[in-house]
């Protein structure tokens, strides 16, 4: 879902990071987020009645509301998880698929994903394979990959090892994506109607560094989403990609802030790109990176349907 900056096959270990001054308050936003905003529901009851009553039209429409309200794009990936969701519940895969688009970074089909692994009753390492080929197929098709990950932590319970041994059979570069689907589900508080609480967002930096070379780029990249969407984002974001090391990770976790600033300052780039400032000078452009890299993947999958 984003490329990475070049890196070493070398490395290092990773300093211990003082999370515990921050850990607590981390999905807070999110679990408010429906008290709070009361377009969060309205939004999903007017999706809902689309899907029931004009199925085929609910993104071509979902797409116009977007464009006149352009500051409810930042919670669109996380409404239509849940609309992916009801897709698959109440029209079996087939039919969903039939009108599955990716807009909002692919919201739908990682929710239809979330869907169709959390109803398998019986697996093994064999069927659950035969599965990701079957939804999937290609491994270039990254944003089906992402979804994969998220739909691993569902089938497997928040079992981050199981759902990362899964992934670990998949051929590159689908494998990187369903990564990243994992640490997102792990990191990212964002309300998706799966739950999605995990010890590992109180471990952080040293469950990354507890994980295998591939794995650690990806895991990196999402830490600084355990801070998404709160009122100090920013300030915290900086603080732990400060505390990674080596600097080649660094880099990572910095660019993978970027990302994450864009994300939750739609529509408002400027933003995205001044917060950016707040790393040291020789790292804005790496900040800079990660946020363009969300503004293409968002750019890519809202135009024209």
């Amino acid at each position: 879902m984003r490329r990475f900056i070049l890196y070493s096959s070398t490395l290092l270990a990773i300093a211990l990071i003082s999370f515990f001054a921050f850990q607590f308050k981390d999905a807070i936003v999110f679990r408010a987020s429906r008290l709070i905003d009361e377009n969060i529901e309205e939004e999903e009851t007017m999706l809902l009645a689309m899907l029931d009553s004009h199925p085929k039209e609910i993104f071509s429409s979902y797409q116009a509301y977007l464009r006149a309200h352009p500051t409810r794009t930042k919670y669109c990936h996380g409404i239509l998880h849940r609309i992916g969701h009801v897709a698959v519940e109440t029209m079996g895969w087939d039919k969903a698929m039939a009108i599955a688009n990716p807009l909002c970074g692919g919201g739908f089909i990682h929710g239809m994903i979330e869907t169709r692994f959390g109803l398998l009753s019986v697996l093994s390492p064999k069927s659950v394979q035969t599965e990701v080929l079957a939804t999937c197929g290609s491994p270039k098709n990254e944003i089906c990959y992402h979804g994969i990950g998220h739909g691993l932590m569902v089938l497997f319970n928040n079992d981050d090892l199981a759902a990362l041994q899964a992934c670990q059979e998949v051929s590159l570069p689908g494998r990187m994506d369903c990564f990243d689907g994992i640490f997102m589900h792990i990191f990212d508080a964002e309300e998706t109607g799966v739950p999605k609480d995990s010890p590992r967002r109180a471990e952080g930096a040293l469950f990354c560094k507890s994980l295998t070379h591939e794995q650690r780029v990806s895991c990196y990249f999402y830490l600084p989403r355990i801070f998404a969407n709160t009122p100090m984002m920013v300030e915290n974001a900086v603080h732990v990609c400060s505390s990674v090391t080596p600097l080649l990770h660094q880099n990572i976790c910095i660019q993978g802030s970027g990302h994450m600033f864009l994300k939750y300052m739609l529509p408002d780039t400027e933003t995205a790109m001044e917060a950016c400032q707040s790393f040291p000078t020789a790292q804005q452009k790496i900040c800079e990176a990660g946020a363009d890299d969300y503004k293409k993947l968002q750019e890519s999958t809202s135009g024209p349907l």
